[in-house]
């Protein structure tokens, strides 16, 4: 979400640029919360129950 691909092309007002900050890390923590949801799953599965 941060590279969008369009060059030189970039949010001039600061409300624009507050926007895409807020974007960027939206993005970021979503991609985070979306690995440790896989990473979650797969140690869960991992684990052999203890008697």
């Amino acid at each position: 979400m941060t590279t969008t691909g369009y060059g030189n092309l970039v949010p001039v007002t600061s409300g624009v640029q507050s926007v895409a900050i807020a974007e960027a890390i939206t993005g970021q923590l979503f991609l985070v919360t979306a690995i440790a949801r896989v990473v979650t799953g797969w140690t869960g599965r991992l684990r052999r129950p203890s008697r």
